[in-house]
């Protein structure tokens, strides 16, 4: 997704002035920018409309009409994401009503992917290398698997947002991929086909459970 792709250059300090700009602006007014101009948005970056252009085609995009339709396409994913927190109710009331949620939930899900998730177990310590793929949010457990994976000396590989990177698989290698509900596959079927047709072993953890397409698929 988008927010990946700033994210990474940002973090990164080596891109050029003016993409930095632009992703700065993408990072804190994303959800407005599918009502703004070009030339709005190179006033707001203090840009040129040419350097704007510049900078979407530097991220992908095939022009500022392509840029903002994938804007729109965030803006859509936040307004249908639930919200955890309801600010009519106090931060402690909040909070059990999320733990409450929590064990309501995987008291329900373990039992029922038990025998799935002791299969993937299985095929990760079998692993000579592990490769985790996500965007988004679920961008976030996968940072979680690399400390933990890592921490227990299995060699694990966070893949690029884009899957941009030319990885040489061998044939022993795992790669898990973890789309939440499935929303890359909509937003970014490039992309995914990349994931579904790269060759390795493949695991896909979702909870939308009319996705297919990979050697095994854990629904949560």
């Amino acid at each position: 997704m988008l927010m990946d792709k700033v994210n990474d250059i940002l973090n990164s300090g080596s891109a050029e002035s003016s993409l930095i700009s632009l992703c700065t602006f993408v990072r804190d007014h994303i959800e407005e920018i599918p009502d703004m101009t070009i030339s709005e948005v190179a006033a707001a970056t203090y840009l040129s409309k040419g350097q704007v252009s510049k900078c979407v085609r530097a991220l992908n995009y095939l022009d500022f009409k392509d840029f903002k339709d994938e804007c729109m396409g965030y803006r859509t994913v936040m307004e249908r994401r639930k919200q955890f927190f309801d600010p009519n109710r106090s931060f402690e009331a909040n909070a059990q009503a999320f733990l409450d949620q929590v064990h309501s939930q995987t008291s329900r899900v373990l039992p029922a992917v038990e025998s799935e998730i002791k299969e993937l177990e299985s095929d990760i310590k079998k692993a000579s290398c592990v490769y985790l793929f996500a965007r988004g949010d679920a961008r976030v457990q996968c940072h979680r698997m690399l400390w933990e994976f890592s921490s227990r000396r299995i060699a694990t590989v966070l893949c690029d947002a884009e899957f941009k990177k030319e990885y040489t698989f061998d044939k022993n290698d795992l790669l898990i991929h973890i789309s939440t509900n499935g929303d890359s596959f909509y937003y970014d079927p490039r992309i995914v086909h990349k994931v579904k047709t790269a060759p390795v072993y493949k695991w896909l953890i979702t909870c939308n459970k009319t996705l297919d397409g990979y050697d095994k698929i854990l629904y949560i």
